[in-house]
């Protein structure tokens, strides 16, 4: 099977045969956790992705209860489309 995928795509596969199950999109509407910077650890919905050239970093904004976030391109993980195809702790 195969499957296209970018720069910052997610591929979600078996261990250890490492079949490809899924391919999760970078892109606007997906589920995506920051993971890195003063922001790490949220988790949202992308809402814009913002790619720029030269001296300026690329960002992406993403919405998190009612709050927007913008944070670098590069610390941002999918992490699902609908929900989350990971699971993750509670935080209490």
């Amino acid at each position: 099977m195969f499957l296209q995928s970018q720069r910052m795509d997610i591929l979600k596969i078996t261990i250890p045969e490492q079949e490809i199950l899924k391919v999760l999109k970078f892109k606007e509407g997906n589920l995506a956790l920051i993971m890195s910077g003063k922001n790490i650890g949220q988790l949202g919905k992308v809402i814009n992705i913002l790619k720029r050239f030269g001296p300026k970093a690329s960002t992406v904004s993403i919405q998190h209860n009612s709050e927007h976030t913008e944070t670098l391109y590069d610390y941002t993980f999918v992490i699902g489309e609908d929900q989350s195809e990971i699971s993750l702790p509670k935080i209490e």
